[in-house]
Parts: structure tokens; C-alpha cells; sequence
């Protein structure tokens, strides 16, 4: 029986509750050998809990480990459960004397979990664990409409650590790293902290042609082979018909090098007709 995960994906995060359903699927994790897939990450299932995905298929609630996260949460026993405690905090609680919500919390060990920012698709924080910084992202709830574009983030997941597995030679020729994942639920995930500046238009500009070339030409060979991970997903570009990329989704390093850290987004096809 496949292992359970530290604790319950928290319903508060599910675009619907989290439903009871045993008879609900896994989708996109290929495991190899010893539990694990070709990543190194270990799938945590729920024995009864199941979400909808983009299409509506009844997905199981799970929680996808890499080998980063294993080793994080080796190290800091209970740490699932201190983050859940404080995103419920800095959710339902103001600071003192005003109306203002909760800013950080102390989580156990030391660790820190402040709200950083909120956008149409997700809730972001910073997890501050001794001089290590991690980004958490949160399901904002909403009802499917038109302009929605976020998906499962373990799905964000595998994608970003398939184009860093296969396209590792080209990618590195161009000086581009895609995120590194800890976990990712349906609806919650987190990535390490990448420190660094956003990159002029000019220094994004002359890697575009060759990555949206090299990026578009990767998913399309999925597309065709039916890989389910791949459908309906696009580069996220700040003008389609130009390619341009857009130059916040990459984190430049002191090392010259650029971490790519939202390239992708789901593109609702069943709405263009």
C-alpha cells in the first residue's frame, strides 16, 4: 500500500471541497522503480479523497515529493502540518489593533511563513527555514471562467522537471534552470527561492527566439503522442503573436544564469468554440 501522506490536503485550497471518492485515479505519475518515478519523486496518495482537474476527471487528492522535499521534511519533522497551521493563521487572523490580515507566523524550528502577494490564479508566501527561503503557492478559490489559466500545480510539477530531465543539454547551453519543486498538491506547491533580479526585455529577448523555438517544438511532439501532462498547455508569452516572453516569469542569478520559474500555462480549448 502506497505510503500516506503527513497530513490531509487541506479542503480550504480546492477549487471544490475535496470530495470522498475511492474510486478516483492518479494521473501523469509514472513510477519506475522502488516507489519512484524518473524525477526521484515519491507520490504520497489519499486512500479516499478525490478534486476535479481541468477536465473535470475525478483526480485522487495526493502529494507529490521530490527528492529536495524528502530530504526538507527529513529534517524538519511535522513541517507539513506547522505550514498548514500557518497559512490558516495568517488567513483568519489580523494583526493586533487593526484590520489588516496577519502578515507571518512563527512555525515551529525556527521557520517563518510570511503572505508575499496575491494574484488571479495564486496565493504566494515566503517560507523562511534558518537562511533557506522556499516560495508556497496557494489555490485562489474560484468558479471556471474565462481567462482562467492555472492547473494542478503538481502537474506545473512534473512539466517544469520533464523540459529540465529532456531538454537539459539546450537548456544549458542558453543558461536557463527551470524551478526546483519540494511538493506539489492539486492545490498547494512549493519551490525553492531563487535570489536574484528580474532580467532587462533585452537580456530575455536575445534567449527567446531559441527557447520559444525549442519549448513550442517539446510540447507540440508530446501533444502528438497524447501525453495527457501536455494538453491544452501553452508557453506563458506576453504577446503570442510576437513570442515574446514575458520578462517577470525569469529570476536572473548572480552567476549570469536564469531560472524560468512560471513557463506554463492551461489554455481552455473547449472555450474558443
Amino acid at each position: 500500500m502506497p505510503p500516506r501522506f503527513e497530513t490531509p490536503l487541506p479542503e480550504r485550497y480546492a477549487e471544490q471541497k475535496l470530495r470522498e471518492d475511492k474510486t478516483a485515479t492518479v494521473k501523469h505519475f509514472k513510477e519506475e522503480k522502488n516507489g519512484r518515478d524518473r524525477f526521484g519523486n515519491r507520490l504520497f496518495r489519499s486512500p479516499d479523497l478525490s478534486y476535479f482537474d481541468r477536465d473535470y476527471d475525478a483526480i485522487k487528492a495526493s502529494l507529490l515529493l521530490s527528492p529536495f522535499g524528502e530530504r526538507l521534511i527529513k529534517s524538519y519533522p511535522g513541517l507539513l502540518k506547522e505550514i498548514e497551521r500557518g497559512l490558516i493563521e495568517i488567513e483568519n487572523t489580523f494583526q493586533e489593533g487593526t484590520m489588516k490580515p496577519k502578515e507571518w507566523v512563527d512555525l515551529s524550528s525556527g521557520a517563518k511563513l510570511k503572505a508575499l502577494t496575491r494574484g488571479g490564479q495564486s496565493k504566494v508566501y515566503v517560507l523562511e527555514i534558518g537562511e533557506e527561503k522556499y516560495i508556497l503557492k496557494t489555490e485562489v478559490p474560484k468558479m471556471r471562467h474565462f481567462g482562467d489559466v492555472s492547473q494542478p500545480y503538481i502537474n506545473e510539477m512534473l512539466q517544469a522537471q520533464s523540459i529540465e530531465a529532456d531538454l537539459r543539454e539546450e537548456l544549458n547551453k542558453l543558461g536557463i534552470k527551470m524551478p526546483t519543486f519540494l511538493f506539489a498538491s492539486g492545490q498547494v506547491s512549493c519551490i525553492k527561492f531563487e535570489n536574484g533580479t528580474e532580467p532587462s526585455q533585452e537580456e530575455v529577448l536575445a534567449k527567446a527566439s531559441k527557447l520559444v523555438e525549442l519549448l513550442v517544438g517539446y510540447i507540440k511532439k508530446k501533444q502528438i503522442e497524447k501525453d495527457e501532462l501536455w494538453k491544452n498547455i501553452r508557453i506563458d508569452l506576453a504577446n503570442r503573436l510576437k513570442m515574446a516572453i514575458k520578462t517577470d516569469n525569469f529570476i536572473k542569478k548572480d552567476d549570469g544564469s536564469y531560472v524560468w520559474i512560471d513557463p506554463f500555462y492551461y489554455e481552455d480549448i473547449s472555450r474558443e468554440h
